[in-house]
């Protein structure tokens, strides 16, 4: 079976993660004037970008999954 098979339910993975402390998950969530604020669970890191795209690559940057 893969690794990254998820075994808890999203709920319970949500909990765990924004209880977490550490860059687990992070959203791209649209505000109402068409730029998307994103965040981690690590509470440490917020940006709001222009464009979806741009938010995953901020996340990917911030957790060190985009050179």
């Amino acid at each position: 079976m893969p690794s990254e098979v998820m075994h808890d339910s999203p709920l319970e993975f949500m909990q765990e993660a924004a209880n977490s402390g550490k860059c687990v998950a992070q959203s791209v969530i649209p505000n109402d004037d068409g730029t998307y604020w994103v965040a981690c669970s690590c509470d440490q890191w917020e940006f709001e970008a222009p464009s979806r795209e741009e938010g995953l690559d901020a996340a990917r940057r911030h957790t060190g999954h985009l050179n």
